[in-house]
């Protein structure tokens, strides 16, 4: 058997600052929001909510939860629900 290309350490660094710089992006999309709806599978909602704490933005998650695959419209619909809009 052949070595891997990179060290592990080397790919879960390269992975981990990805990761860094794409919750950092979507923080500055939603920075200005007043309130945040963050919903949807596996464990990236708990992620992004300690970091928009660690930002002083947490007090602006109205609330989290889990939630399959969905359509485009499907998540419409889950958000004006969820906000009261028609």
């Amino acid at each position: 058997m052949g070595r891997a290309p990179f060290p592990r350490t080397t790919r879960q660094r390269a992975l981990t600052g990805e990761l860094n710089r794409y919750y950092d992006a979507v923080i500055a999309a939603v920075a200005e929001a007043a309130l945040l709806f963050i919903f949807g599978p596996g464990e990236a909602k708990g992620e992004l909510k300690k970091r928009l704490e660690a930002k002083r933005l947490g007090s602006r998650v109205a609330a989290i939860e889990t939630a399959d695959k969905m359509t485009d419209p499907q998540i419409v619909e889950k958000v004006r629900k969820f906000f009261n809009e028609p």
